[in-house]
């Protein structure tokens, strides 16, 4: 199975980019032979909007595993467990540079992690370097406090914090890596040093299903590691949300 752990989807096309609606996506997936897709709104907001984007998933849900994508200071701490609490979403994207939330103040990410805990969810955090709202040092905290959280550092740290992601993915047992926006070299080395914890995502529309997959092969191939291509590209993902066995 090919399990993609990056996927945009836009649901209001009058402002947003018709390339990612949710029938752009099948078609896209069906062309590289994608067979699930973790997804989430292509820009993050409210209790409201996220609510829209679950209803629209939800007759997909053998293609779509979908998290839902929330700006803590636009969402009450009751409509985070509302939007967790559900069996059906398998976590939470945040992404604080685009939010402009400074994560240094831990106080704004406690009602949505400890909501993410005791719910066992897990948590994507796009992370690139130089980042002013978090860094690795941040991460690191809420990956040790959060036992319960599995956590995806969405573009691996790109492009210069990917060995310090790596180093957290072969540390902690909770932490994964998503391939996006890294570059090959780092992918190489992320497949030597933890090619359990490294997973297929193309950001798409960003980046596209068919050249990750390349991407990937070719990391694999330098690594001279071909034998653990059927586990990025899928079985790690499966996995670590735990959805293994249900293909």
């Amino acid at each position: 199975m090919i399990a993609d752990a990056h996927t945009h989807i836009s649901i209001d096309l009058d402002t947003h980019y018709p390339h990612d609606s949710i029938e752009t996506v099948i078609r896209e997936m069906d062309r590289s032979h994608v067979d699930r897709c973790v997804v989430f709104p292509l820009v993050q907001g409210s209790y409201e909007e996220n609510i829209s984007f679950l209803k629209k998933v939800k007759d997909y849900s053998d293609r779509f595993i979908p998290l839902v994508f929330v700006n803590p200071l636009l969402c009450s701490e009751k409509q985070i467990d509302i939007l967790l609490s559900d069996k059906d979403v398998k976590g939470v994207k945040i992404n604080p540079r685009e939010g402009k939330y400074d994560c240094r103040y831990r106080s704004i990410l406690s009602p949505l992690m400890n909501t993410a805990d005791r719910y066992g969810k897990h948590v994507l955090i796009s992370y690139t370097s130089g980042d002013e709202y978090i860094d690795l040092n941040i991460i690191e905290d809420l990956v040790r406090k959060y036992t319960n959280v599995t956590f995806q550092i969405g573009h691996m740290g790109s492009i210069y914090d990917c060995s310090g992601a790596i180093r957290l993915a072969c540390e902690y047992e909770n932490v994964y890596l998503d391939s996006c926006s890294a570059s090959i070299n780092a992918l190489r080395r992320a497949v030597l040093q933890c090619p359990d914890k490294l997973m297929m995502g193309c950001d798409y529309p960003f980046g596209t299903y068919a050249s990750e997959l390349l991407r990937i092969q070719e990391a694999c191939r330098l690594a001279d590691r071909e034998d653990r291509f059927e586990d990025l590209i899928g079985g790690n993902l499966l996995r670590a949300l735990k959805l293994e066995g249900r293909e």
